[in-house]
């Protein structure tokens, strides 16, 4: 690191009709986690922290570390002092220890959160580490220098080109007067995408296995749970698409077509999962678990609906599937965590699928920090299967491919060790084929800016396989949860 951490948290006033999904079409990367209208929305990278592959490492423990390091030598000013503000990392970690793939933590340059309660900024840099701490330099100053200080990051940083524009039209100045908007940093403008382009998106139906293949890996699935090599695996197959919508516009459209599960942008990984991991508020935990799934069609009924609600309980296949999953999340739990609490399962409905869910809560023990608790719970039986070490054996024999940081945790950190996490589903990896972004310190060649078109994705979709599982029901069920990915991606 060639410096220390140091960030400033502001309230920001926004303009009326303006929404956090204004901000993913930024010329500049993005990174973002996203629930019901509230959130994060990342702009820039200033700095990676990385665990490389090592099957022999802790991953999880390995970021956790260097997340305390900067931390234990940053500075700030938080003039907000609410979950989401002051120093944040938000993060991407692969399934398995054994993945090829990286696990990292990214700080944005430019944090824009919002809450029930508000709007607020907060702007990261590196100072040098020779210097004494700046905190009481931007204490008490007017929104309209920090600003300009963004402005001067804007300009200054390639990456950047634009940014200040952006922050013209959607904030206005301590005094409360809107910012000067011109007609290419409108939200309508900027990072638009027509319809021809979205004619011209291309699809490739190749994965690493056919739909042959893959029917045939969970047929032999079956046949290894019968023998009882395992009681429940997951397998999971991917995807390679192509498309010309911009980044902003797959996000924005997962994250109002899916309001009620967590958009996220991280490293080139997105989504929107159904599933929280982890949730860490002053020691207070929420973990969901999702297992059990029934497909459902776009216009169906509330009668309709329930009907297939009431079937999806009454399954002995998708029930026991469920309790396991369930029951792994509570025993992981229970060692680091008081008074336990556990729900009735119950039906969870999307726009593409039903779960079954159980909700979790509980205190940590001690001063137990989020991360801490994603390497206790990762994987629970709904994403890899259980007994875990027996399942991951047989993905590793039958899925015949590296799940990289699908199924793996995905969310945010702060400074305190609270934070949100969950699984990344519904979900893919756009494959980057930028050169490094400028402004990016420690991570891989650069991903598309918001304004950019995605490209070329990965995406993937698994199912939960029990020894009366039949294979063609379980790849529809794939093919159900890969639909939210596809038409995010207009395809």
């Amino acid at each position: 690191m060639s410096g220390q951490l140091f960030c400033t948290s502001t309230p920001l006033s926004v303009n009326p009709g303006v929404s956090l999904t204004d901000f993913l079409y930024a010329p500049t990367s993005v990174s973002c986690w996203l629930h019901e209208g509230y959130g994060l929305v990342g702009l820039g990278r200033l700095l990676t922290l990385s665990a490389p592959p090592a099957p022999e490492a802790r991953r999880i423990e390995q970021l956790r570390q260097a997340w305390r390091h900067e931390v234990g030598q940053a500075s700030w000013v938080d003039q907000v002092r609410r979950p989401g503000s002051g120093p944040l990392a938000l993060g991407a970690i692969t399934f398995s220890a054994t993945s090829q793939a990286s696990s990292v933590l990214v700080v944005p340059q430019v944090l824009v959160g919002r809450d029930r309660q508000g709007w607020w900024l907060t702007r990261f840099e590196l100072s040098p580490a020779t210097t004494a701490p700046r905190g009481e330099v931007f204490r008490g100053q007017p929104y309209t220098l920090q600003l300009s200080f963004v402005r001067a990051v804007a300009e200054n940083a390639a990456e950047n080109a634009g940014l200040a524009d952006i922050l013209d039209f959607v904030c206005a100045c301590a005094q409360g007067q809107a910012s000067a908007a011109t007609s290419a940093s409108s939200p309508a403008a900027v990072g638009q995408t027509s319809p021809a382009a979205v004619e011209s998106a291309k699809t490739s139906p190749s994965g690493t296995l056919s739909d042959a293949q893959w029917t045939g890996a969970v047929e032999l699935a079956t046949q290894a749970l019968k023998q009882k090599r395992a009681i429940k695996v997951v397998l999971a197959r991917d995807s390679y698409l192509n498309s010309s919508l911009t980044l902003g516009a797959a996000l924005e459209h997962l994250a109002t077509r899916f309001a009620t599960t967590w958009t996220f942008s991280v490293d080139g990984m997105i989504g929107a999962s159904p599933e929280m991991l982890l949730q860490l508020r002053e020691r207070e935990v929420f973990s969901r678990v999702l297992a059990g799934t029934a497909r459902r069609q776009a216009n169906m009924d509330q009668s309709e609906l329930e009907q297939l609600a009431d079937w999806l309980r009454g399954s002995p296949k998708n029930s026991r599937e469920h309790q396991l999953a369930a029951a792994s999340a509570v025993k992981a739990l229970t060692p680091i965590t008081e008074q336990l609490r556990v729900s009735e399962p119950f039906a969870l409905t999307l726009p593409n699928v039903i779960h079954l869910a159980t909700d979790i809560y509980g205190q940590v023990a001690g001063d137990t920090g989020a991360l801490a608790l994603v390497e206790a719970l990762h994987p629970t039986a709904a994403v890899c299967g259980t007994p875990t070490a027996a399942a991951a054996q047989l993905i590793t024999e039958l899925e015949g491919m590296d799940r990289e940081r699908y199924a793996g945790p995905v969310g945010w950190v702060d400074w305190r060790g609270e934070g949100q996490w969950c699984i990344a589903l519904r979900s893919g990896q756009v494959l980057a084929s930028t050169t490094q972004l400028a402004g990016t310190q420690g991570g891989p060649a650069g991903y598309p800016m918001g304004n950019q078109p995605v490209g070329s994705v990965r995406i993937f979709a698994g199912a939960g396989i029990m020894p009366d599982s039949v294979a063609t029901d379980e790849l529809a069920e794939t093919n159900a949860k890969m639909a939210p990915m596809r038409a995010a991606l207009g395809l």
